[in-house]
């Protein structure tokens, strides 16, 4: 017992855990396009953390802003800001990289992004969420996006 513990005291090892091991829980009871949303974070922190910290910038610049991007907001909001542009270029920054799963939920969301982004410019009037520039694309649902184009996203009771 002692040992153990002059052995944690004295680390001399070389695990550290990556700055992107927060990976998120699916739910039952969000939406489709929600939880492929959180498919694509995970397999987002999973493939950032295969390089160290400071070459983020270098090699996958995209890639990490859109993690951080949707990291923050399905937290506080449940949906995301994140443009069709951002999505594609961090999928082709990490596609080579990514599991099949994460590489499905990519273009499921890139396509949801795609039919909100055209429905949205069909209505003319700009569409705003109470909170701002906060668009939920509702990607993956089966409706097209209407006049109402935002949804909230039940969250699940895991603690966090």
């Amino acid at each position: 017992m002692l040992t153990e513990m002059i052995s944690l005291i004295a680390r001399n090892g070389i695990w550290r855990a990556a700055g992107h091991t927060e990976l998120p829980l699916l739910s039952r009871e969000a939406n489709p396009v929600s939880n492929q949303l959180l498919v694509v974070a995970g397999g987002l922190a999973l493939a950032l953390s295969r390089c160290a910290a400071e070459d983020h910038a270098k090699l996958y610049p995209r890639a990490a802003q859109l993690y951080t991007l949707l990291r923050r907001e399905l937290k506080i909001h449940g949906r995301t800001s994140a443009s069709s542009s951002l999505i594609l270029e961090a999928f082709h920054e990490t596609s080579e990289i990514l599991d099949p799963n994460t590489r499905r939920a990519f273009q499921k969301c890139l396509e949801a992004r795609s039919q909100f982004d055209r429905a949205k410019a069909l209505q003319r009037e700009p569409v705003r969420s109470p909170e701002g520039a906060y668009t939920s694309f509702v990607p993956m649902s089966e409706d097209a996006p209407t006049s109402a184009p935002h949804s909230s996203v039940k969250r699940s009771t895991a603690s966090s």
